[in-house]
């Protein structure tokens, strides 16, 4: 039996936002910066922004402000949040 790996739409269209989002927000930030968050100031300003966008911390329950996916999901939406050095600590989920 074959195992399916694709994500389902939500999680589908929930990477292609967070995607336009570090393109459009993240990317910008991150060349002005030279690639570090060098201070609270920047991970707040990201984080404030991916809440704005609807994008943040897709691996937490919907209760808590996330969006609750599962490996599957979530594991699309990481990609596209690694595009950046700093789309993960924007989007909650850099450890």
């Amino acid at each position: 039996m074959p195992i399916e790996l694709s994500p389902d739409p939500v999680a589908a269209q929930l990477a292609n936002r967070t995607a336009e989002f570090i393109r459009a927000i993240v990317l910008p930030v991150e060349d002005e910066h030279r690639g570090v968050a060098n201070s609270e100031a920047v991970r707040a300003q990201l984080q404030h922004a991916t809440k704005k966008a609807g994008v943040f911390a897709p691996h937490v329950a919907p209760e808590y402000g996330g969006h609750g996916l599962y490996m599957r999901g979530r594991a699309v939406v990481f990609e596209a949040a690694g595009y950046s050095a700093l789309g993960p600590l924007a989007l909650n989920i850099a450890t």
